[in-house]
Order: C-alpha cells, then structure tokens, then sequence
C-alpha cells in the first residue's frame, strides 16, 4: 500500500465521521419536527455571509436537507484536516507498537 493510498483512506474515514455527525444532528432536529406537521426552513448562513460582506440580494433560505449539506461543509472546513491528522498519529501509533 502507498502514502497515497493511505492518506485517501484515513481522508475517506474523517469524510465518512463528518458526514455520520452531520447525520446525527438533522436526526435531533427530526426529533424535535415530529409531530408537529411543520417543516422550519433555515436561513443559508454561508450565501448570507456574501449578501452581509456586498449589502446585495436578498437573504437566502434552505431546506433541512439543505442544512444538513450545511453542516457537512463546516465540519469538513472546521475538521477534516485535524480528523486526518489524529488518524495519522493513531496509526503511526499502532504501526511503533508493531515494530
């Protein structure tokens, strides 16, 4: 197996973690919708940001499937990378044990 191959699998293992955890917070907002024959749409934070920074357009509004999209771009900009290298670390870890 290649450097490169390994660092496509751990990068596929953080993609895999974030998007679990995206998954797991639109399973809490279901948690709380159900029921209740109301479907909340959400403001786009990441398309309202430009409209903020320019003072142009409208403010923009996303669907909970939207959301969760959402979410799993901001953990991957806020994670992945530090995902990587914990995973890295853990299995260099685990290779020194071998040795």
């Amino acid at each position: 197996m290649t450097t490169n191959e390994i660092e496509k699998q751990l990068a596929n293992k953080a993609d895999k973690y974030i998007s679990e955890k995206a998954n797991e917070i639109i399973k809490v907002l279901d948690s709380i919708t159900k029921g209740l024959s109301y479907e909340p749409s959400f403001y786009d934070y990441m398309k309202d940001h430009e409209v903020i920074e320019t003072g142009k357009g409208n403010w923009n509004y996303c669907s909970k499937n939207g959301l969760e999209k959402k979410f799993r771009e901001e953990l991957v900009r806020n994670f992945k990378e530090k995902l990587i290298k914990q995973y890295t670390k853990e299995l260099l870890s685990k290779i020194d044990l071998l040795g």
